[in-house]
């Protein structure tokens, strides 16, 4: 195949998979930043995760640096919509609910580092890795409720300082907390049964007695 093929397969690619984000903008008070506008995605189709987000409301040139919550409803995105921070770097506000999010991982959310709300309600995680918040340590409020969540391979919450609001669903764990002061609580229970269970409640502690067993026999 020649270069010039090459180079028209790439560029037809690179385009392909081009996203014009369609923003509505609506202010809203939220008690964590105050007043805030914010970005409603509207007509989003993200069934790839290579789809890169060139342009919003057909400007390519549009920085919208007022911009702090970005927020995906009702709508098809199945991946983390990527380079929305060329347009959007301020944002500490981030929602996917109801889309179909099927994965996420810490360099999703790393370009922006002060978040301080993460909602991800509504999809098809099932697998979640335990230093998805190592980038993200101010993240204040964090709903993960309604998804198909199996695994949470390791300490997801163990960076996040700042906690007051914890809602998540997970086999070994159903969390509710609205307040910080049920935070400390949250972390306890998460340690003892959650950050390294799989598949069904209690995994670790039968991987544990597993483990035991083995080197007891191996001393044989």
């Amino acid at each position: 195949m020649s270069l010039t093929i090459l180079l028209i397969l790439s560029l037809f690619i690179t385009f392909g998979n081009a996203l014009d984000l369609e923003c509505e903008y609506v202010n809203s008070n939220w008690y964590i930043v105050g007043t805030v506008k914010n970005c409603y995605a509207r007509n989003v189709t993200i069934q790839s995760p290579d789809q890169l987000v060139d342009s919003v409301n057909g400007d390519n040139k549009m920085t919208l640096e007022d911009v702090i919550g970005f927020w995906v409803e009702n709508e098809i995105c199945h991946y983390i919509p990527q380079k929305i921070v060329a347009f959007m770097p301020n944002l500490k506000a981030f929602g996917l609910s109801n889309a179909g999010l099927r994965t996420i991982s810490k360099f999703d959310i790393a370009p922006f580092p002060d978040l301080v709300r993460l909602a991800l309600y509504g999809n098809k995680l099932e697998y979640i890795d335990g230093d998805l918040f190592s980038l993200n340590t101010k993240i204040q409020s964090l709903n993960l409720e309604d998804n198909n969540l199996l695994v949470i391979n390791g300490p997801i919450l163990k960076p996040l300082k700042f906690l007051n609001q914890i809602i998540f669903v997970l086999p070994c764990l159903n969390i509710k907390c609205e307040y910080s002061g049920c935070v400390p609580e949250v972390n306890k229970e998460f340690s003892e049964k959650c950050e390294f269970d799989s598949i069904y409640p209690g995994f670790t502690k039968y991987f544990k007695s597993l483990k035991k067993v083995t080197e007891n026999c191996n001393r044989l």
